[in-house]
Order: C-alpha cells, then structure tokens, then sequence
C-alpha cells in the first residue's frame, strides 16, 4: 500500500482510533460542546481528580504507581475472541492483545516497516490513557443515580456518533459499503463488535478528559488574546495578499436571445443584491458554474492564483464587501465580490476574526498541556503492569 493511498486515508479521518485528544469528539452529531451538558461543573475539580482510579491494592496487592513487568493471557476480556494474550493491566484490569489490533486498524494494512512496532507501542499507551480516564469517571460518576444519567447520556452519544466515524473510513478506504468494511475487518481477524467497542470508549474517554481541563479554559480572556497578538504580530503580517471572496457565475448559454443583453441583465441585478446584503447562497439559483461545491467561494485566495485569471484585476482594489466590476468574458459573466482581504506586510486588525482565531490556539495550546497534566496525575496514582513484548 503506497503513501499516497495513506495520505488519503489521513484525510478522510482513518486514524488510530479516530478521537485523539487533539480531535473534536461528536463533531458531526450536533451534540452540546460545554461539558457541562454531561458532567455537572461541581462533580470533579477540573484537571484535577481528587481521588485514585480503583486500584489494584484493591484486589492484587498496593498500587504505588509502579510499573512492573509480567506475562500471561486472560480467558476473557472487552474486546475481541475468549482467549488472548495480555498486553498490560491497569489497576488489574488487562488490555487485551485483541483489543490492540482493534485500535491500530487500518494501519496494519500499510507496510510500514520498522515503524510499525514503536506505532504499535503508542497505541498501547493510547489504550492505557482510554482505561485510566474510564475506571476514573466510573469511579466519580457511577455511584449515584445522578451520575449515572450521565454515563448513559455519554454512551447514547457515543452510540449516535459511531455511525458517521465508520462512514468517514469506508470512503477512506474506498470501500463500496459497510458489508465491505466488515468483510475487510474479517481478513485482519478483526469484528465490527470490536470496532464500535474500542471507538465508543475511546469518544467517552475522550469527552470525559475535556471536562477535566474544562475550568483551565476560564483562564483565557481577553488580556491573554490581546498580549498574544502583541507578541506574535508576524503570525497576523502576510507575506503576500490573501482574498477571501465569492462568485456568480452567469452562462450566456441559459439565456434566450439577446443573450449577451439577457445575461448582463441579470449580473447586473445580483450585482445589486449583493450590495444590498443579500447572502450568496441566496444567488445560487442563479449560478451556472461550482459555485455551490465551495460554498460561493471564488476559487484562488493569492495573486496569480485567481481562477479564471482575468477576474484577478477585478478584486485588486476591492475592500471587504464591496462587489466589483461585471467580468465579462466570452462563456459568461462573473458577479465578484470580497469578503475579507488581508495585504501583504500589513498587520492585521485586532478584529472579532483575528481575536477568534488567537483564542481557539491559545485554547488548543491549554488543552493539550492541561490533558497532559491530568493523564500524569492519573498514570502516577495507578498500577501499570506491562507484558513482554512491550515493556516500556
């Protein structure tokens, strides 16, 4: 399998497990964003649990945060066939060989040498993190009824979003259908039943983990947007004109006679409209051309790059909302219009857009320091137990 077809599958969201914590869970299904709307603001101090994930003191001996090392296979597990090899336990509960192979499919099918093992091994350490963020809101919200509600709200969610996650990886793989898909995982000794397991879990864990770094993202305000921009202004300098703008295009050949007049008649009324304030997507009826698949996007965002390229001179001297001059050309004609633009060596205004912008890096930034923090407080309280062949 060549890297192109990988790539490909990278951008149809063929991951691990298609939920790292850099990735928004349940971006597709509508669901609330504030984890407020699962987990009540008072139950957990954010980003730091209070108390220990169930340890394995609890049934095999004290857990100190130790890692040690040992080797056997368990008669049962989540994931996958009755009888398999252990690849670890946390707090005495073992991640199975099974559920392993689940969380690193389709990556198996790509020959990735000697890459392939430290891959494997990240992906234990994926599962681990899935396990200790688990067996801690287990332990925090499934003891009251209330809390409860809240695990079956999650698992209803994690259900809903299961179907969009398996339709992203059959286009990914260019698969014709989900019976396809299924009959793939059966060639990698794989099950659809471990594949929704494993994914389920990981969203659940996933959303979980944002409610614990939620309270950090507080800390954001506009102090720390304005001084970002100040200490960052090449970030909101650029190197060259950047146009951000929609197009109408009008085919001579869907007007009756005169239709040079007909059409230029039309331009001119949607020319109108646009300055009026209407929506571009209130033109589309109108549109001859693609500019529905881009959303009323004109195609090119630099100079030299606008397409059709006699449109260009069009847009050079337009600023932000102003509709330009009819583009007549020999097929039809082109209604313009600039949204933003953005010129080159000049700093971009301290506007809504840009502070939006600063606000969700500095937020992805938190995030991934805060979740970092939480999954070391975690690691440390537990028991690891890694099997051979992969001790850390």
């Amino acid at each position: 399998m060549n890297a192109r077809t990988w790539m490909s599958w990278a951008a149809a969201g063929v991951v691990i497990c298609g939920c790292h914590a850099s990735q928004k869970s349940y971006a597709q299904s509508g669901l609330p964003r504030d984890p407020a709307a699962y987990f009540p603001k008072d139950s957990v101090a954010a980003g730091d649990p209070p108390t220990k994930p169930p340890t394995a003191s609890e049934s095999t001996g004290k857990g100190s945060g130790d890692i040690r090392l040992m080797s056997h296979s368990s008669g049962g597990g989540k994931i996958g066939e009755a009888s398999t090899r252990v690849c670890a336990t946390v707090n005495g509960t073992p991640i199975l060989e099974t559920e392993l192979s689940h969380a690193i499919f389709p990556a198996q099918l790509m020959d990735m040498g000697s890459r392939f093992t430290e891959y494997k091994k990240a992906s234990l350490e994926r599962i681990i993190d899935i396990e200790l963020l688990t067996q801690d809101m287990n332990q925090h919200f499934g003891k009251n009824p209330g809390g409860k509600r809240t695990l079956d709200k999650l698992n209803e969610m994690a259900e809903r979003e299961f179907e969009p996650y398996i339709r992203n990886q059959v286009k990914g793989l260019q698969l014709k259908s989900e019976d396809d898909y299924k009959t793939l995982l059966r060639t990698q000794g794989l099950t659809y039943d471990g594949i929704r397991a494993f994914i389920q879990r990981s969203m659940i864990a996933d959303e979980y983990a944002k409610f614990l770094v939620s309270s950090a993202l507080e800390q954001i305000g506009h102090r720390q947007i304005y001084d970002y921009y100040l200490q960052h202004a090449e970030e909101f300098t650029p190197q060259a004109d950047n146009y951000e703008w929609e197009d109408i295009f009008l085919d001579f050949s869907k007007y009756p006679e005169p239709q040079m007049e007909n059409t230029k008649a039309k331009a001119i009324d949607i020319a109108q409209r646009l300055r009026a304030g209407a929506k571009i997507t209130e033109m589309f009826e109108f549109d001859d051309g693609d500019g529905r698949s881009r959303a009323g996007r004109g195609t090119g965002s630099h100079p030299h790059q606008i397409q059709p390229p006699e449109v260009e001179p069009a847009l050079v001297n337009l600023k932000d909302g102003e509709v330009g001059p009819l583009v007549v050309l020999q097929t039809g004609i082109h209604v313009v219009r600039m949204v933003r633009r953005e010129n080159a060596h000049e700093l971009q205004p301290f506007d809504a857009r840009t502070q939006k912008l600063i606000r969700e890096k500095l937020q992805e930034d938190l995030i991934k320091r805060e979740r970092k923090r939480v999954m070391e407080n975690l690691r440390r309280k537990a028991l690891i137990e890694y099997m051979e062949p992969y001790v850390r």
